[in-house]
């Protein structure tokens, strides 16, 4: 059956849809529907969604594709568009893209009317797995990532794994990255199987990426599920994060979210093995599953570590002004400590780090 549907929690209940050429399986037909998407990605599906949605679109939006777009700028222009269509809180939201667009439009549709409902249609891998579920939205600003938001729970998910066909390489690759940490912070038997059955999966064949994907989502969602508001041992999915987001931060968003993220999962691996928390074989074992699924781990953005110290300290886990990271124990095992799941890293050990990484 290569058709999956998991119920996942957050604020609410709501059912997240894995399988191919899903559009004529969809349940929304009838909605009066605004549709807001990137705008690369409209160029290669739109017209698809028109042709299916016929009469039912009050609007279509295109949104600039990049991180840069995610911004309280364009979240306003968007709303700006749709109080002069006189649209109210009759209307259903379809936001069709990656993980910027779930995050951007997620957030427009938590606060429009004060809440219309939203539904996800992600077309990248990093969407699929990571911003389209769990429930955050948000956008940036020149201080810091996601740091203007609320937890809002979209009406459904749909996860059409024919779209990733279209997907360059490198973006697919960039979002194996999150698979890749799900599996690192929870799950040891996903991880060997990853690394051991990668040819399936470049090969995007279907059954292979339904199932990871769904894997990837019972995951996240079973985490999310015990700590909707990130109090807790949510915070173990921003691992790698810390490092990763300011490596975005300092690159400008030149540098793909995975591939950052990749890059923050071996520095912040470091630290924890100079803590004692990890083994230092660890290291190898994350080179070789990113070497498998051809992830690049671009160091060009490491020259400036005082840089990235400042942007880190921007970082929403950190208490008292104080830099703390997820620190994992092994493949599959996160250290916590008396119940905290972030722990203080002194600047001296991330500089250290980050020496070590360049």
């Amino acid at each position: 059956m290569k058709f999956r549907t998991i119920v996942a929690s957050c604020t609410n209940e709501y059912p997240i849809h894995i399988g191919s050429n899903l559009l004529n399986k969809s349940d929304f037909k009838k909605n009066r529907l605004v549709l807001i998407a990137d705008a690369n990605v409209a160029d290669l599906h739109g017209q698809k969604f028109l042709d299916c949605l016929a009469g039912n679109v009050e609007l279509y939006l295109k949104v600039t594709p990049g991180e840069e777009s995610k911004t309280r700028t364009t979240k306003q222009v968007l709303e700006d568009k749709l109080l002069a269509k006189n649209l109210g809180r009759d209307i259903m939201i379809l936001a069709i893209g990656g993980g910027m667009v779930c995050d951007l439009v997620g957030f427009l549709a938590a606060t429009y009317c004060r809440g219309v409902p939203v539904i996800y249609w992600p077309t990248s891998l990093l969407a699929m797995v990571d911003a389209a579920i769990g429930g955050k939205v948000a956008v940036n600003t020149q201080f810091s990532k996601n740091s203007i938001g609320v937890f809002a729970t979209p009406y459904a998910v749909w996860s059409d794994v024919s779209l990733l066909k279209t997907l360059p390489k490198q973006e697919f690759s960039a979002g194996m990255v999150e698979v890749i940490k799900h599996a690192v912070i929870s799950d040891k038997d996903f991880f060997y199987k990853l690394l051991y059955r990668n040819l399936d999966v470049i090969n995007l064949k279907e059954l292979a990426l339904i199932e990871m994907i769904e894997k990837s989502c019972q995951i996240k969602n079973s985490i999310v599920s015990q700590d909707v508001y990130d109090l807790g041992i949510r915070s173990i999915l921003n691992f790698g994060h810390t490092v990763g987001h300011a490596i975005e931060q300092a690159a400008n968003y030149q540098i793909k979210h995975g591939e950052a993220i990749a890059l923050g999962m071996l520095i912040e691996t470091y630290i924890a093995i100079s803590l004692g928390t990890a083994e230092h074989t660890l290291i190898s074992v994350l080179k070789d599953i990113f070497k498998a699924y051809a992830i690049p781990l671009n160091k060009q953005y490491l020259q400036d570590p005082s840089l990235l110290l400042k942007y880190m300290h921007t970082d929403k886990k950190n208490t008292k002004q104080q830099i703390n990271m997820v620190l994992i124990e092994n493949i599959g095992e996160t250290y916590c400590d008396n119940g905290y799941y972030t722990h203080p890293v002194s600047e001296e050990l991330i500089l250290e780090a980050l020496h070590w990484a360049q």
